[in-house]
């Protein structure tokens, strides 16, 4: 989060999952955000990691939760900007950035429930409303 990009492959040779991927509109504007900050690991338990990283608009917030477990079932996941360090009172609007999916709305305090399979990430954009 707030690196370049870097690809060591074949472009003319990727599949069309990976293609998807490399040019997720969401993924690219969260790594090309104006800010430049970069995202900070907050928490690490269990085989999961815990990263925020501020972004435009001025207080909304990227999340990402890695899962590093070498295999098993998917886990639940409950995820507040207040358990990544946030403060205040703030709303925002939920964004599952692969999917671009709207998830909800969410105050700093209020968790969230994902289901996060082994070796995949979950990536969040909090855009406060």
């Amino acid at each position: 989060m707030a690196a370049p990009l870097l690809l060591s492959n074949d472009l003319r040779e990727v599949i069309p999952e990976a293609r998807a991927l490399m040019q997720n509109p969401g993924v690219i504007s969260i790594n090309q955000d104006k800010l430049g900050i970069m995202g900070k690991r907050i928490w690490q338990k269990n085989g999961l990691e815990g990263w925020l990283r501020p972004v435009t608009p001025e207080g909304s917030y990227a999340v990402a939760v890695l899962n590093l477990s070498a295999g098993g079932d998917a886990v639940p996941v409950n995820v507040s900007l207040a358990s990544l360090g946030v403060k205040g009172q703030d709303s925002f609007n939920v964004t599952e950035v692969f999917s671009g999916e709207l998830v909800g709305n969410a105050t700093v305090q209020q968790n969230l429930t994902f289901s996060l399979d082994t070796n995949s990430v979950l990536l969040l954009r909090y855009t406060k409303i």
